[in-house]
């Protein structure tokens, strides 16, 4: 029996999820860049909408919703959600929080106080709140704007928005000296704050320092302009992208290299550039490109997942380990990275730790069917078969269309000699996927098993003309 199930479980785990075949993490990167820079919430409404159909009370959906409505300039549907989200939990202060941070957008300043307000009774540590209440006091006329600016860099001496927005109350109460300390601890807090800079240059120039006012007016057009040039960069990364997707490598490291050229300290283009050699082939020009981005960002999670994948697939097990492990501490929510860290471990006869790797990946990521059926196995790897058959019967659960799933499935309850089960998984399997020969072989040997020889023989014989190297299993 256990010789069976040794011989099928590597038939499985090549067809379902190869060794030398780690996740692709771009959608990792593609997803953050599309929130972060493009900036365009249409799709994420479309999930959002869903969720909140399927779980109406659940308020941190509503919440993510009104986000995504109000980065479409849609307020009135923003302000909508929230106030349905306080209708289920009145006690949230964040919900209050953000509530009032967009009726203060759309110009609803008595509203937006209230609410301010409201979530501070409910966290009275709470300094963002107060920040923004002293912001739509001040934009009222109301001089308690001061105190609650004043509170606010009380309860977040290092928030460099309290510090700036506490300057600007004080500017406006002929305050200079305590403005312009407050502006350089912004500055201090936050080097590249433009409005803190551009506000102490003001400052300065109405104290009659012109000197040191102009010396913050020209550093001021110094960032604005790297801001330019960063803002070209990404776009031309994203064109890189999309041309890399779509396999034309040439244009895409076109892209990639004058991106780096405008800004050669965003390590974003030489992680392409090497994404790009490692596409073409050249693995030894693709790691030196990781290098440098890495040099520049030594935390850069995507970049130590990519050099880790490149090193499992050149069988340099230890050292993906190394860079996966790089990865993980880089990131602890990247699924992704803590599923290929589970292959390098697997492949190292690490099943302790790899297992641990998987359960990381499907924590962080429920839908993450790889994560979940490598999991699923490497239990049963170790004769854990209940916690595997469990495992992935809610991996075909959340996806009924997988016939990988379902074989694996199949192959647990196999070697638990729960031959219906198994005989009932299988048959699903090939039912999804009538080509898939290693499906059919684990068949194989459940019906001759269960003995029915002559449909075993049929299952056999079409596994072995769909791929005739199956022969070589018995």
């Amino acid at each position: 029996m256990r010789s069976h199930f040794t011989a099928a479980v590597l038939l499985a785990c090549a067809a379902a999820c190869p060794q030398n075949a780690p996740s692709d993490g771009e959608p990792h990167y593609r997803q953050r860049v599309a929130l972060l820079e493009r900036n365009d919430p249409a799709g994420a409404i479309s999930e959002l909408e869903s969720a909140v159909r399927l779980a109406p009370r659940r308020c941190e959906a509503r919440r993510a919703l009104a986000r995504a409505h109000a980065a479409s300039n849609d307020l009135s549907a923003a302000i909508k959600d929230l106030r349905a989200c306080i209708t289920f939990e009145p006690g949230s202060a964040d919900a209050h929080y953000e509530l009032g941070l967009m009726l203060g957008a759309s110009g609803e300043l008595a509203p937006a106080i209230a609410e301010f307000r409201r979530a501070i009774a409910l966290k009275p540590g709470f300094a963002q709140a107060h920040e923004r209440l002293g912001v739509a006091l001040r934009r009222s006329g109301d001089p308690g704007a001061l105190r609650e600016f004043q509170t606010a860099v009380r309860l977040a001496p290092n928030d460099p928005v309290a510090h700036y927005s506490l300057g600007i109350a004080l500017k406006g109460a002929e305050n200079l000296d305590g403005a312009i300390a407050a502006f350089r601890e912004a500055l201090r807090l936050k080097p590249d704050f433009e409005k803190a800079r551009y506000a102490l240059g003001q400052a300065l120039r109405a104290q009659g320092q012109l000197a040191a006012a102009s010396t913050q007016l020209k550093e001021l057009a110094a960032l604005q302009n790297f801001r330019r040039q960063l803002a070209e960069s990404k776009r031309l990364i994203l064109d890189g992208v999309e041309l890399l997707e779509g396999q034309q490598l040439d244009a895409a490291l076109e892209r990639f290299q004058q991106a780096a050229e405008q800004t050669p300290m965003l390590p974003t283009a030489w992680h392409y550039i090497g994404a790009v050699w490692e596409k073409k082939g050249d693995n030894a020009r693709a790691l030196e490109f990781y290098r440098k981005a890495l040099e520049l960002k030594p935390d850069y999670a995507q970049t130590h997942l990519s050099v880790g994948v490149l090193y499992a697939r050149q069988g340099e097990g230890a050292r993906a380990v190394e860079e996966l492990k790089a990865a993980v501490a880089s990131d602890p929510d990247y699924a992704e990275a803590h599923y290929d860290l589970g292959l390098a471990l697997a492949g190292e006869g690490r099943t302790e730790e790899a297992t641990q790797a998987y359960s990381e990946a499907v924590a962080l990521k429920p839908d993450y069917l790889d994560a979940r059926v490598r999991l699923g196995m490497a239990l049963a790897a170790k004769g854990e078969l209940a916690a595997a058959a469990g495992t992935l019967r809610t991996a075909v659960t959340r996806k009924p269309d997988s016939s990988e799933g379902w074989n694996n499935l199949g192959l647990v309850l196999l070697e638990s000699d729960d031959l219906s089960g198994a005989r009932a998984a299988l048959e699903k399997a090939v039912a999804l996927k009538p080509a898939y020969a290693e499906a059919r072989y684990n068949l194989g040997l459940v019906l001759m098993r269960s003995g029915d020889g002559a449909r075993a023989r049929s299952q056999f014989d079409e596994a072995f003309r769909l791929e005739p190297r199956l022969r070589n299993v018995q």
